[in-house]
C-alpha cells in the first residue's frame, strides 16, 4: 500500500484539528502550536526524514510486489518441470517394460529353436 507524503500530512492535520475547536490551515496548526523558531525547524527536518521514510517505504513495496511476481513465476516453472519429471518417469517405466517383455520373447523363441 502506498501513501504519499501529502495523505501523511493530512492525517497528522486532522489529528491536530480534532484537538483544536476553529478550522485552520496545515501551516497555521503549526505555527501556533510550535512558537519557537528552532522547534519550526526540527518540524521542517522531521518532515523532510519523514519523506524519505515514505520514499523508501513505497519502493520497498514495489520492490515486494516484484518479488512476489517473481516467485510466482519461478513456482510456475517449478510445477511444469515436476510434471515433466513425472512424465519421463512414466515413460522410461514404460519403456523398461517393453524392454523386459521383448526379452522374455526373445528367450522363449530362444528356447524353442532350440529344442
Amino acid at each position: 500500500m502506498k501513501i504519499s507524503e501529502a495523505a501523511a500530512a493530512e492525517k497528522i492535520h486532522q489529528c491536530l484539528m480534532a484537538q483544536t475547536e476553529e478550522p485552520r490551515s496545515l501551516f497555521e496548526t503549526v505555527n501556533s502550536l510550535l512558537c519557537f523558531e528552532h522547534c519550526r525547524k526540527k518540524v521542517a527536518l522531521l518532515r523532510s526524514h519523514n519523506s524519505t521514510l515514505i520514499n523508501d517505504y513505497n519502493s520497498a513495496m514495489g520492490n515486494c510486489t516484484s518479488l512476489r511476481e517473481n516467485n510466482k513465476i519461478l513456482y510456475e516453472k517449478i510445477d511444469a518441470l515436476k510434471k515433466d519429471i513425472v512424465q519421463l518417469d512414466r515413460d522410461v517405466n514404460q519403456q523398461q517394460c517393453w524392454v523386459h517383455d521383448y526379452k522374455h520373447r526373445l528367450t522363449v523363441k530362444t528356447l524353442k529353436w532350440t529344442l
